[in-house]
């Protein structure tokens, strides 16, 4: 398993670099990856401007606004506030560094296949489950190891296994099928994976097929159980985006798609914090006993 909870902003965010190297006043960007983005901009002392769906997690918002943050809630669905971030820069200038869009997004995901690496003493695992939204993360880590492999300090690559919320799953059919169409009206707790029009799309398909992976669906149901196994499990509390993959592996136990003796890596790519609502829902809160030592316990 590999936890990239950062400790700015809970998330696997490792791109957001170019908002304070780049001598802009304003660094219009959106959304899930971007808490850290406004955590480097108030550092840097640079304005951040978030376009994020009204329906975003409440504590993705609060991080954002305590950064200092213009943060612009759109009437619409995470698609929509993307869209109109691009049309934001394209008439009022700054660096748009959405995911998908800025280049170096990319590059500052395939950090996280290089660390995998790494901290694998320098090995390539057989495969690694990657949650999946806007293609974003998993055509990084497969860059990273076709990096990796044309330096010559590796031979192979590991299997690339596309997870997607069963409601928003545009990659998952168009890997299937061959044929892509947009997730109709997306719909899942998994927020952090929950597009429509996934900007990365192409390059995702790509990365599972060269890699000889593939890809499966889990319900908002198997998410939340998965939510809850990996905290009691690991003591690792992430968003219900991130455990898509832990449901992913329970999914494929028993199944011939893994080998029993395979060395599997799970991305865990967001801290729970940054959803708690999402995980309070399902939980039974204990009722308050008096404050007396013969109190029933």
């Amino acid at each position: 398993m590999d936890a990239e909870l950062c400790e700015h902003c809970g998330n696997c965010t490792r791109c957001p670099y170019q908002a304070i190297t780049l001598n802009r006043n304003k660094v219009p960007c959106f959304d899930a990856a971007l808490c850290i983005g406004c955590s480097l901009c108030a550092a840097a002392g640079r304005q951040a401007i978030i376009f994020v769906p009204e329906s975003a997690p409440k504590a993705k918002l609060v991080q954002m606004v305590l950064y200092g943050a213009r943060v612009i809630p759109v009437r619409g669905t995470y698609d929509d506030a993307f869209q109109l971030s691009l049309e934001y820069t394209a008439h009022k200038g700054g660096l748009n560094r959405n995911t998908a869009y800025h280049p170096l997004t990319l590059e500052g995901k395939k950090t996280v296949g290089l660390e995998i690496y790494e901290q694998n003493r320098f090995k390539v695992p057989d495969a690694i489950l990657v949650p999946v939204g806007d293609g974003v993360i998993i055509s990084g880590v497969h860059k990273a190891f076709l990096d990796l492999k044309a330096a010559g300090l590796t031979a192979r690559l590991p299997r690339l296994i596309c997870v997607q919320a069963e409601r928003s799953a545009a990659i998952h059919h168009y890997i299937r099928t061959g044929k892509y169409q947009n997730a109709r009206r997306p719909a899942t707790i998994a927020d952090s994976i929950s597009v429509s029009v996934p900007a990365n799309a192409h390059l995702a398909r790509r990365a599972v097929q060269e890699s000889r992976g593939f890809s499966l669906t889990v319900t908002d149901r198997e998410i939340v159980r998965g939510q809850r196994t990996l905290a009691e499990k690991t003591g690792v509390f992430a968003e219900p985006a991130a455990t898509a993959t832990v449901a992913a592996l329970r999914r494929l136990q028993g199944t011939d798609l893994l080998g029993r003796r395979e060395q599997i890596v799970l991305l865990i790519t967001g801290h729970g914090l940054k959803d708690v609502d999402a995980a309070a829902r399902f939980l039974r809160f204990p009722a308050a006993v008096g404050p007396r030592p013969d109190a029933p316990l």
